[in-house]
């Protein structure tokens, strides 16, 4: 929510520049967003943070290192391990659910497997990178090239050459891939919060109703209104009946948790999104100049492209490490949204 305070603050500067206010609201406007800067940092830094990512590495690391199954199966294995399917089978099974709560959990537990595939993909990326970082730390302890021999010319080109020929693990996540899931969370989105809206003017309209029949006593207009209120309340008894047996008050705060999830799912995936194709473009790009390498042997431009190389290494490593992180977070928010519907459903 507090982006939406940015955007609506800057919005407003135009118009509040030709007042006295212009300073003082950029100043507001520019400390909003140190504050949602830092509040992001910090949820890199609670509990239920470390607790999840120690989990996931500690499940990785056994699925990486197991090859009795394919790392696909594996993955499918740590979601079922995260997000505990069990206490959700249970509800699922024991009453009828909200459609639009149906399709919430449906839509979290794709959003969890995309997460996986982006691990799957960071763990490739580390592991093909390691080629570009042998040689990095080969030019860091002979700079010069011209004290080469042959096979060190060799060690330099094959590592290239295997870097070039692997396939780039962040295209199995293209802008087209994250437009999808943008879209379907949209519709969601407003999916939950039309049902949210529709409950709550039921509520209020029923309420009204009664007021108006408890004010007109046994007059001809609140013997009417009496019957319609009557039919109204029929008709939310049935959906209760069809819904969970869920009264309005409760759908609402179901409804509402959901929607709160979805909407924090959506800023996540956005950010995935920027972090995954900025990876990605430089992926590539780094694949061409090793190709270029290899099929030229200039040894003066190899020499070049090395040394850039070797810039960008604590920015890509960087990057990649946001990446996870991202991964992680979206992980815990999918998880911790999941637990609170299921809080919901269980309450009364």
């Amino acid at each position: 929510m507090k982006k939406i305070t940015i955007r609506s603050k800057l919005r407003k500067l135009s118009i509040q520049k030709r007042s006295g206010r212009y300073g003082e609201d950029m100043k507001s406007l520019v400390d909003t967003s140190n504050n949602v800067n830092e509040e992001y940092k910090e949820a890199f830094r609670t509990n239920s943070y470390i607790e999840i990512s120690s989990k996931i590495r500690g499940q990785l690391e056994k699925s990486f290192s197991s090859s009795s199954s394919s790392a696909h199966t594996q993955l499918i294995q740590l979601s079922e391990y995260l997000l505990e399917p069990e206490a959700l089978i249970s509800i699922i099974e024991s009453s009828t659910l909200h459609p639009s709560l149906i399709n919430y959990f449906q839509i979290s537990q794709e959003a969890c497997q995309v997460c996986e595939l982006l691990l799957q993909n960071v763990h490739q990326v580390r592991a093909y990178y390691r080629a570009i970082q042998h040689v990095i730390k080969f030019i860091k302890r002979v700079p010069n090239n011209k004290s080469w021999n042959e096979d060190q010319y060799l060690m330099v080109y094959g590592n290239l050459a295997s870097f070039a020929s692997r396939k780039n693990p962040l295209s199995t996540m293209n802008p087209k891939k994250f437009q999808e899931l943008h879209g379907s969370n949209m519709l969601l989105l407003q999916e939950i919060t039309s049902q949210f809206l529709k409950t709550k003017r039921r509520t209020r309209f029923k309420i009204c109703i009664k007021k108006v029949v408890a004010a007109r006593g046994c007059s001809t207009l609140g013997l009417i209104l009496n019957s319609f209120c009557l039919c109204l309340t029929k008709k939310m008894n049935r959906d209760k009946q069809k819904f969970n047996k869920t009264c309005p008050e409760k759908l609402r705060a179901q409804l509402d948790t959901a929607g709160r999830g979805v909407y924090i799912l959506i800023n996540d995936f956005d950010t995935l999104n920027q972090l995954v194709q900025r990876l990605h473009d430089e992926m590539e790009h780094m694949k061409l100049a090793a190709s270029f390498c290899v099929m030229r042997k200039w040894k003066n431009v190899m020499l070049k492209v090395l040394q850039e190389f070797q810039i960008q290494e604590s920015w890509f490593v960087e990057q990649l490490e946001d990446l996870e992180k991202q991964i992680y977070l979206c992980f815990l928010n999918i998880n911790r949204t999941r637990r609170l519907v299921v809080q919901e459903l269980v309450k009364y």
